[in-house]
């Protein structure tokens, strides 16, 4: 796997709140003034569901995808934002505190306590294999290509996927997938996605920077070592 190769085509954080903000008519002017002086400029700006769900389309300068409102038939609310193709983490980061920033300040006056937060990452590497699931297969698991065999079929791709519990309470569950890349088998694909399901503190602020970051750092300090660690 060759490290500076990294494409981020992933960026994604979701906030699970409670209470349901509310969605008012003078709410949704106010959050697409906000996201306008944070430097989000939508492209779209839709109401759905019977005016229970805000969604927000800006593509410049990444395609970013916001929505706001409930979680199924419960009172409970949501703060999902998708970053598509960002190339570059930091941006992808930066848009999406700017998103998140816009919110805190729209429905500032209303309590609010987190119940969940997840982020995900989706990156790609180049390798130096011709197909990526030789360098997961044989290189990182030291595997013969002829067990391969047993399968019955050729094998157009795989991987390895891992799930980690927390080991303190404050601390996420952890989701990993590393496997080749099936639009283009000569890259391997990582997603990393952390879930806390520890409910903060009311009125605790979201941090979408750091929430993101630790993902990050979790791909190049733990899964990149991992990948380059050889046979196992």
């Amino acid at each position: 796997m060759i490290p500076e190769s990294r494409q981020v085509i992933h960026v994604g954080l979701n906030y699970v709140l409670n209470p349901l903000p509310a969605l008012t008519r003078d709410k949704k002017l106010d959050f697409q003034r906000t996201l306008e002086e944070q430097g989000l400029v939508p492209d779209r700006f839709q109401v759905q569901r019977d005016g229970r769900e805000i969604v927000v389309w800006s593509k410049s300068p990444i395609p970013l995808e916001i929505k706001i409102g409930a979680v199924g038939e419960a009172p409970i609310g949501q703060l999902l934002m998708i970053a598509t193709h960002p190339g570059v983490f930091e941006l992808a980061q930066k848009q999406i505190a700017a998103a998140t920033a816009a919110f805190e300040k729209t429905w500032q006056a209303e309590p609010r306590q987190v119940l969940r937060r997840d982020a995900t990452l989706r990156v790609l590497f180049g390798t130096s294999k011709e197909h990526a699931f030789t360098e997961i297969w044989e290189t990182r698991l030291g595997k013969n290509p002829g067990e391969l065999e047993l399968l019955g079929h050729p094998v157009l791709g795989g991987g390895l996927r891992f799930v980690m519990p927390p080991i303190q309470k404050s601390e996420p569950v952890i989701e990993v997938k590393i496997e080749s890349f099936l639009s283009d088998t000569s890259k391997i694909f990582m997603e990393a996605q952390f879930i806390w399901q520890d409910p903060g503190a009311s009125g605790r602020g979201l941090d979408p920077a750091a929430t993101l970051k630790a993902v990050d750092n979790y791909i190049k300090e733990s899964l990149v070592p991992f990948m380059a660690g050889g046979p196992a």
